[in-house]
């Protein structure tokens, strides 16, 4: 915008940059005129003035300041009478004479501050920061329907009782002028020369891509600081990202694992959203539970934290067992909640097995239905001392593997190894009840050497 002043204090502040708001000192009482160039349909087919009419009004959301201003509709001319500082919110319409249809609307928005200053009590000007900006060209990111939470300071030598913060918008303007509901600003006294401000704001769908909040610190009777304003990227409501992190021995590629009947798999599983007024929700899926897996939350909020559980049990030796979790965002205004689906994989060893608290070979062998001995003898390389050298936690083999050669069976493979097909189903438990193998198959074998003699 570009504004025309008359009695001013100081000259106008120009705007090339929609980001920075332009700024008007004036006596009170004082008449500006506020101009905007004639929007274009191309860079290159510029609008003609004669078929267009260009409406200027106050903003919808400028409702508290028609004590203050006068402002004409066909001309732009502003009568300013009040005596403390406003924020002021132009908007421009454009609207075509001959066709309604080819009508423009509201083409352009205007912000500007406008002062009304007593020149007897000029002071001291204050000072104003944003600490999360350390360059102007920094930016952060928004996210619609989420709050967005800056924080300002301004600080002034001397006693700064009336010190007041005001804020500024700009956006692309695509939707119309913002919803003023979704802007507040509070500020706190810190100390008695500085307040802090924090502008509070639920981003709406209706804006899109880039804008900007601008900021500006003055008190009533004193020339104010440099504006400054901070850019925001708008984003919308993205799905969760799901990372998962657990022991390495027992990782077999991404979210892909490989334990023992007994080990317990922990799976550490983070769900983030970077919105840090979201809540994200992390379920299981049926089969997963279904198969004995559990989801134990550690952590809530948007960078919630969850173990994922699993203990193998024997009737899964042999086979892979899938679980899928899910995170998923919560609902509100202006979001479009997604959600996010890893899978993860369990291979259950085959011939091994998690000694559990207070277990010996003695107990695991008598639930296999084998002797300890033979149990011990599939472990004679690790275990010297079978009444000492076990512990909770150790992997020890409760079978050998066998390769499954043409002409094999289940029941001539018992036959040979002092075993049962029973047995062999046991340990192998992705075995289907029809006993098919194939050349080439693993197997785990389990045999007592006391059943039979072994055959040749």
């Amino acid at each position: 915008a570009n504004m025309e002043l008359t009695d001013q204090i100081a000259p106008p502040t120009a705007s090339p940059d929609p980001r920075v708001l332009p700024m008007a000192f004036l006596n009170f009482t004082s008449t500006m005129a506020v101009a905007t160039p004639l929007p274009t349909l191309t860079p290159q087919t510029p609008l003609e003035g004669t078929d267009y009419q260009v409406t200027w009004s106050m903003c919808p959301d400028m409702t508290d300041v028609s004590n203050d201003v006068m402002l004409d509709t066909a001309t732009g001319h502003l009568t300013w009478v009040g005596t403390t500082a406003k924020m002021l919110r132009i908007c421009v319409e454009t609207n075509y004479l001959f066709d309604r249809a080819r009508s423009m609307g509201i083409a352009s928005q205007v912000d500007f501050m406008v002062r009304g200053l007593d020149m007897d009590a000029l002071g001291t000007t204050p000072m104003l920061t944003i600490p999360s900006v350390v360059h102007p060209s920094d930016f952060i990111y928004g996210y619609v329907g989420y709050k967005l939470n800056v924080t300002v300071e301004a600080k002034k030598m001397g006693a700064a009782a009336n010190l007041k913060i005001a804020t500024g918008y700009r956006s692309r303007m695509e939707e119309g002028p913002r919803d003023q509901t979704v802007l507040s600003l509070t500020t706190t006294q810190v100390d008695a020369n500085t307040i802090r401000g924090t502008l509070s704001a639920i981003i709406p769908d209706s804006t899109q891509g880039w804008f900007a909040y601008c900021f500006y610190a003055y008190e009533d009777s004193t020339p104010g600081s440099n504006q400054m304003c901070i850019n925001v990227v708008l984003v919308t409501d993205t799905r969760p990202q799901i990372f998962t992190s657990s022991d390495p021995s027992v990782q077999n590629g991404l979210n892909r694992f490989i334990v023992a009947e007994g080990q317990p798999l922990i799976v550490t599983v983070r769900a983030f959203k970077p919105p840090e007024d979201d809540f994200v929700v992390v379920s299981l899926n049926p089969e997963a539970a279904a198969a004995g897996a559990v989801l134990r939350q550690l952590t809530s909020g948007h960078n919630a934290t969850y173990q994922f559980v699993y203990t193998a049990s024997r009737d899964s030796v042999g086979q892979t067992i899938g679980g899928c979790i899910t995170a998923r965002g919560t609902a509100g205004d202006f979001r479009v909640v997604e959600e996010n689906e890893i899978c993860i994989q369990m291979e259950i060893r085959r011939c091994v097995y998690s000694v559990r608290e207070a277990e010996s070979l003695v107990s695991i062998s008598q639930e296999l239905g084998i002797s300890w001995l033979q149990l011990w003898n599939y472990n004679k390389e690790g275990i010297k001392r079978p009444d000492f050298d076990l512990r909770q936690g150790d992997i020890i083999n409760v079978g050998q593997l066998y390769e499954v050669d043409g002409g094999d069976s289940l029941y001539n493979i018992a036959e040979r190894f002092s075993t049962s097909v029973e047995m062999l189903h046991m340990m192998n438990t992705d075995i289907g009840m029809d006993g098919m193998i194939v050349p080439g198959q693993h197997i785990c074998v389990t045999f007592n050497s006391c059943k039979s003699p072994i055959a040749e």
